[in-house]
């Protein structure tokens, strides 16, 4: 699905220290963060805005790594 509560086709994890996961959502074009203790809705990071190359959209994220900085 695409609500912030779904994801459509995941191909990447990531896990910070503070335990919020980072996936990236392949089919829906977004990066999205579900905050350690709220398991009901992610919130948008990147993208979500369609397929594209513009800074508001991502083209099929497969992977992801966050910087901590």
């Amino acid at each position: 699905g695409s609500a912030p509560n779904q994801i459509s086709t995941c191909y990447g994890i990531y896990v910070d220290a503070q335990s919020n996961i980072y996936v990236s959502d392949y089919g829906n074009h977004r990066v999205v963060i579900w905050s350690a203790g709220n398991a009901t809705s992610g919130r948008r990071v990147a993208g979500g805005n369609g397929f594209g190359t513009a800074e508001n959209q991502l083209h099929s994220p497969y992977g992801i790594y966050v910087d901590k900085k």
